[in-house]
């Protein structure tokens, strides 16, 4: 999992194939907790107070910073 940590998101610029599913699968199984739901990568976080929702935040400023803005929901 380490290689995935030190990796960044690249956008797409056109030409670029999207992954594979299997391509995909086997990315998620390195890392805890992600899944492969139909053609998208997701990963679940649960929270147990409300105040712990900030990471919401902090996950926004990450993603802006690597100029990747994923679905938040």
């Amino acid at each position: 999992m380490t290689d995935l940590l030190r990796q960044h998101c690249k956008p797409c610029e056109g030409g670029i194939p999207a992954l594979t599913a299997g391509e995909a699968l086997v990315l998620v199984k390195k890392l805890s907790g992600w899944a492969l739901e139909g053609n998208e990568i997701v990963k679940t976080y649960e929270f147990k107070n409300y105040w712990e929702t900030a990471f919401v935040n902090a996950s926004a400023w990450i993603s802006h910073r690597e100029d990747h803005h994923p679905d938040l929901l």
